[in-house]
C-alpha cells in the first residue's frame, strides 16, 4: 500500500526548494490540481501489474516533471522526454531525473527499437497541434513486443463540454489562452480533446491493440469551498450525472499493447487508401 501523504509531500517540499519564480508557482499549482490524477494513474500502473522494477518506462511529455518524479522515488527505472527540457532545469538536475529534449510530434525518438516496456502518455495527446500520428507510431516503435501503453486524455464529451457547445462556446475554454501558452509556459494548450471513438482509430492505424478504455471521474475536490452556490450546485449536478452516466466522465484512460503488425505499415495502408479515394474523387 502507498504512503500518498509522504510521497506527495516529499514531491511538494522538492518543488517548493528546487523550482523559482512563476514555475515554481504554477507547478505547485499544478501538483494540487492533479494529484487525484497521479494516485489514479500510479494505481493503474502498480495495481494492474503493469510496472515491476525491472521496467524500463518512458514517460512522454513529462513537464512539470511531476510524475517521472513519483516513479523514481518508488525505484522505477524511467527516462523522460520533454519538448522544452530546460524548463525548470534546477528541480530536474536536484533530482537526478532522466529527460531527453524532444518534440515528440516531429523528431524520431532518441531510442533504439523496442527498448522500453512501458509507455505513459498521460494528459499529453489534446496538446499536440502537428502529427499525434507521428508521436504515436514512434511509440510503437520504441516499445518491446506486446508491451503497454498507458495512455490518458480529456474527454471530448465532458458534460460541461457537451453544456458548453448548447451554449455556442468553445469546450477547452479560450483559443487565445491556449495558443498563448506556448509563449508563457513553453508548450501548447488543449488544442484538440477525444471522443472514445478518435481514440480507438488513432491507436488502432498506429499498431496498437486496446485492453481496455475506460470514462474517468476527476475526484479533485481543491477549490470546492470557494465557489459560490451556484457553481456548488452546477458542480453537484455535474458529479451526479458523471456517476450516473459515465460517457459524461471527463477523462479517458486507455490501455494498449503493442500489436503484431507495425504501426507504421497499418498507417502507410490507411494514407494509400485515402489517395486512391481521393484520386477516384478526382477522375470523377
Amino acid at each position: 500500500m502507498l504512503e500518498w501523504h509522504r510521497l506527495f509531500s516529499g514531491l511538494q517540499e522538492s518543488v517548493d526548494k528546487n523550482c523559482d519564480g512563476e514555475f515554481r508557482l504554477s507547478s505547485l499549482h499544478y501538483l494540487r490540481e492533479h494529484q487525484w490524477r497521479y494516485e489514479q494513474d500510479l494505481s493503474c500502473l502498480i495495481n494492474q501489474d503493469i510496472l515491476s522494477k525491472k521496467s524500463r518506462i518512458l514517460n512522454v511529455g513529462t513537464h512539470p516533471y511531476h510524475f517521472i518524479w513519483l516513479l523514481k522515488e518508488l525505484d522505477y527505472p524511467v527516462v523522460g522526454v520533454d519538448i522544452a527540457a530546460e524548463r525548470l532545469k534546477k528541480f530536474i538536475q536536484a533530482n537526478s531525473l532522466r529527460v531527453k529534449k524532444l518534440d515528440i510530434e516531429t523528431e524520431v525518438w532518441p531510442f533504439v527499437d523496442r527498448s522500453f516496456d512501458v509507455v505513459v502518455m498521460n494528459e499529453v495527446l489534446e496538446h499536440l497541434r502537428i502529427n499525434p500520428l507521428h508521436a504515436l507510431t514512434e511509440a510503437y516503435r520504441i516499445l518491446d513486443e506486446k508491451e503497454l501503453l498507458l495512455l490518458t486524455t480529456a474527454n471530448i464529451y465532458a458534460l460541461l463540454n457537451v453544456v458548453s457547445f448548447f451554449r455556442g462556446r468553445r469546450a477547452m475554454g479560450s483559443i487565445v489562452d491556449e495558443f498563448a501558452k506556448l509563449y508563457w509556459l513553453g508548450h501548447m494548450g488543449h488544442v484538440h480533446e477525444y471522443s472514445a471513438h478518435e481514440l480507438r482509430d488513432l491507436l488502432q492505424v498506429t499498431g496498437f491493440v486496446i485492453n481496455s478504455l475506460s470514462y474517468r471521474k476527476v475526484k479533485k475536490t481543491h477549490g470546492f469551498h470557494s465557489l459560490n452556490l451556484k457553481w456548488k450546485i452546477l458542480t453537484y449536478i455535474d458529479k451526479v450525472i458523471e456517476y450516473l452516466i459515465p460517457f459524461f466522465r471527463r477523462q479517458l484512460e486507455v490501455i494498449a499493447r503493442k500489436g503484431s503488425r507495425p504501426g507504421s505499415e497499418l498507417l502507410e495502408k490507411r494514407i494509400d487508401c485515402n489517395c486512391n479515394l481521393q484520386e477516384r474523387l478526382f477522375d470523377d
